[in-house]
């Protein structure tokens, strides 16, 4: 194994490249690169196409994908599977613990599901087990294992391992867990599958990896070149600086008299304030990446403190913190925007400022090109339309792309059909039903154009139709039966009034006929008609409980009724039948038998793993605009950090109490919140010329001050320390 280590992405860029000369012993035998976001392959391809002018035959797996690889090679037989998926888990995990209930090791979920437990609160008992046992197969491997042979740590793991034998025993021993095991034993005795892995791998700009894949790549090492490009904030060595809060509770710790004291924790060196506090998930990489024997080679390139960005990333490299050093304040000049942080009232006054400044730095800096500037934000489905309302209006206009969305962002026929799901499991308002006929592709479906909705909705006004289907319906939500102002009524009066004269207002049958449908009018109606008896059957379709394999069919045909599958839809057709084959496949995997209810299914389908496939417009010309984590790490000339809200960002640990991780936690383990700060310092460290930080500082309402993100405040404090203006005059306003 070959570590080659250095602050900057471009220089191991270099050096891959360098190495990739070497040629492979076939001329068709194709390169294997392991990254971490689709961002990534893409910025790599383009850095070794630069290099070599050219990039072609390169597989770019993500790492469990290649792991998964490495399985096959070593462990005879070995093809992956669903059964260990966190989505199959969880349907695995509904349909055991109602027959463990009884156990009495089981009494602490009894307790919390209660005697007559709904089935949704069921459903999102088993997905957050699901995800934390999917946790367990990573960071504590060992803990799995000696479930599976009765051995049980402390009570608080009895209904756990109780759980967990039961699902192994149904779902197989082929988890995570005993394969890394099978393979470190068998990689030890006896050589790989040569066919079925490559020559050399690079694992290139990854942040961070589980002890977990750590340790099978360093396995792996002793059978093929393993070379891992690492990027790494200081050319120090850093493994034991602390933060202040760290240093802090060590210190009472100790002064508390405590039996035992991390040792580890005794020194209390704190380095850079910044790299202390922002670096922790990549302090803890950094620990695992020393501990293994293996060659070196540092390619750092020390920052030449000329703004005020540089000299942050200066400080970084050295582990520098001169305020501590009681070194004198380190002046900057008046002009110096290297560094921006901006409040505004709104998420749109953020992005109408964000393209106010990128027009006066590319006006400011000629080379500056708008394909050398990223834009990240922690919802960026939330900023979208925002950023298309400004982008797509305001002259002179800079080119974008919007990356990373989910792909049914924008997506008439998954927007119209989980309104469909919300309006059925509903009271039916007049709203409801004819907002639907507001989506494109339901409208052309049924011939609706946006004329004759309108009508619609002057119809049904007219004919006073508030909600509800008919009086039964209305006695599902407790209230008596009556018809007045239900649809029934509504569309009983409209076709009253084509036989009769409307306008007299005389009753017929109980019915007040409604006047104002006649003439060529009639086929709108029939069209409308057409549409509400389709409402009627999928609400007869999706009522009552059903097994997976049948709400698949279901949803086929209620998709298949209401949307058509021609022109641009097609496409978003295909994937939505996709998602709904995996409900059938899952469902065989998991040997669920238990039929379930709509509510269930259309919580599966608004966060289940499956309904994630994202949009991939990286680097495509433009300002690129995407969630933080695809091209983390990634140089921009310029780097602009939107949404920077004090509850946006970090993101929170919200584990569940049951999480037997969080009751011993151990170095490496996961973290959503070190994530998010390591993120952030890569942001701060990959920006070239610029940093442009803005969040929602003030409360549109009452103007009252809003703080931002802890992350943007520790910045402020270090700035504040450490650096002051040479003259009091502000820089111009963004």
């Amino acid at each position: 194994m070959r570590i080659i280590v250095s602050n900057k992405l471009e220089i191991l860029a270099r050096s891959l490249a360098a190495a990739l000369d070497e040629p492979l012993s076939s001329p068709f035998a194709g390169e294997t690169i392991v990254i971490q976001s689709t961002g990534m392959q893409k910025w790599l391809s383009l850095e070794l196409a630069r290099h070599h002018g050219i990039c072609s035959n390169y597989d770019f797996p993500f790492p469990n994908a290649f792991i998964d690889d490495v399985f096959k090679a070593f462990i005879a037989g070995y093809q992956p599977d669903l059964s260990y998926n966190v989505d199959v888990l969880a349907w695995k995990i509904m349909e055991v613990i109602p027959s463990l209930l009884r156990e009495d090791d089981f009494q602490p979920v009894g307790n919390y599901l209660g005697k007559n437990y709904d089935q949704l609160k069921l459903f999102g008992l088993a997905r957050q087990i699901a995800a934390v046992f999917d946790q367990y197969l990573i960071f504590r491997p060992e803990m799995i294992l000696s479930w599976e042979e009765g051995i049980i740590g402390s009570p608080l793991e009895r209904w756990q391992a109780l759980l967990w034998r039961k699902i192994s025993q149904d779902q197989g021993a082929m988890h995570k867990a005993r394969l890394r095991r099978l393979f470190s034993r068998m990689a030890e005795d006896r050589p790989p599958n040569r066919d079925a892995l490559p020559e050399r791998i690079a694992i290139f700009g990854i942040s961070y990896l589980p002890p977990y894949h750590l340790d099978i790549f360093h396995r792996l090492s002793k059978h093929i070149p393993v070379s891992i490009y690492y990027l790494n904030p200081s050319g120090e060595f850093w493994a034991d600086i602390k933060s202040g809060r760290e240093i802090n509770l060590t210190l009472q710790k100790y002064q508390g008299g405590a039996d035992e004291v991390d040792e580890d924790l005794l020194h209390l060196e704190s380095g850079n304030r910044l790299l202390a506090s922002l670096g922790s998930v990549g302090r803890d990489f950094f620990r695992q990446v020393c501990a293994l024997s293996t060659e070196y080679e540092e390619l750092f390139d020390e920052p030449e403190p000329t703004s005020l960005l540089t000299m942050i990333q200066a400080d970084i490299y050295q582990l520098a913190d001169r305020g501590r050093e009681e070194k004198k304040r380190t002046e900057i000049a008046v002009d110096d925007e290297s560094i921006q942080i901006h409040s505004c009232h709104s998420p749109l006054r953020e992005v109408e400022n964000l393209h106010n400044i990128l027009l006066r730095l590319i006006a400011k800096d000629g080379a500056l090109q708008s394909r050398n500037v990223l834009v990240m934000t922690p919802d960026i489905e939330a900023y979208a339309s925002c950023i298309e309302a400004v982008f797509e209006s305001r002259l002179p206009k800079i080119p974008y792309s919007i990356a990373d969305r989910r792909s049914f962002a924008g997506n008439a026929v998954a927007g119209g059909f989980f309104a469909l799901l919300d309006l059925i499991m509903g009271r039916f308002t007049a709203g409801e039903v004819l907002s639907l006929l507001e989506n494109e592709a339901i409208a052309q479906k049924f011939d609706i154009t946006a004329s004759a909705a309108e009508l619609i909705r002057r119809w049904v006004a007219g004919a006073n139709i508030k909600w509800g289907i008919n009086e039964k319906h209305r006695e599902e939500f407790g209230l008596p039966q009556f018809s007045q102002n239900t649809w029934l009524s509504g569309i009983n009066s409209m076709l009253a009034g084509l036989a009769l004269d409307g306008r007299r207002r005389e009753l017929f049958d109980d019915i007040l006929p409604y006047g104002e449908i006649e003439g060529d009018k009639t086929e709108i109606l029939g069209n409308f008609l057409n549409f509400w008896s389709a409402l009627l059957s999928a609400k007869d379709l999706l009522a009552g409980r059903k097994t997976l394999e049948a709400w698949s069919a279901i949803l086929k045909k209620v998709l298949a009724d209401f949307f058509p599958d021609t022109g641009n839809y097609a496409d978003q057709l295909y994937k939505l039948n996709e998602i709904f084959n995996r409900i059938t496949r899952e469902g065989q995997v998991a040997k669920m038998e238990t039929a379930v209810d709509l509510k269930v299914i259309k919580s599966y389908l608004a966060t289940s793993s499956s309904a994630r496939v994202l949009s991939s417009r990286y680097l495509s010309g433009g300002v690129t605009f995407c969630a933080m984590l695809p091209m983390r790490s990634i140089p921009f000339d310029v780097i602009c950090l939107l949404g920077m809200d004090n509850e946006a960002y970090p993101r929170r640990d919200n584990k569940p109490g049951f999480d037997l991780m969080e009751a011993r936690k151990l170095s490496g383990d996961r973290s959503l919140r070190g994530e998010d700060q390591y993120l952030f310092l890569e942001a701060i460290l990959s920006a070239r010329k610029n940093l442009i930080i803005s969040y929602v500082g003030q409360n549109m309402q009452d103007n009252s001050a809003l703080l931002p993100s802890p992350l943007v405040s520790d910045l402020l404090d270090y700035m504040d320390g450490d650096l002051s203006v040479t003259t009091a005059k502000a820089p111009p306003p963004g």
